[in-house]
């Protein structure tokens, strides 16, 4: 696993497989001009089977592991693992990520914030 997580790489992994996602936390702070340092990349995603598939699609290749968890513990990336958990503290070839959906969040609440997200270059 690296040592530094490679964001570029990851969110063009992402926006490739056409997952519908929101960047969060600190990477979206650092590029709104926060001085805050950040280490992983904090996704809100949207919770319908097929942004799950696409998930999946742009992370399964990079070999997604539970962040923290000790080796050889059994963890399996594939549908039924996203569709039962809401938020995953993960490590990649590519580097640490946190795929999250707060529980408080409802699925009307994130089309909101996909709708309002600001895009930048």
């Amino acid at each position: 696993m690296p040592s530094l997580t490679r964001f570029e790489q990851l969110l063009c992994r992402f926006a490739s497989c056409g997952v519908k996602f929101v960047l969060i936390r600190g990477v979206a702070s650092s590029i709104h001009g926060s001085s805050r340092a950040t280490f992983d990349l904090d996704l809100l995603y949207e919770r319908s089977d097929q942004n799950l598939v696409r998930v999946i699609d742009a992370l399964a290749p990079l070999h997604p592991y539970l962040r923290g968890a000790p080796p050889g513990l059994p963890f399996r990336f594939d549908f039924k693992t996203l569709q039962n958990g809401l938020n995953f503290t993960l490590t990649s070839d590519l580097g640490d990520v946190e795929i999250c959906l707060a529980r408080c969040l409802e699925e009307a609440s994130f089309r909101i914030c996909f709708r309002n997200r600001s895009k930048c270059a």
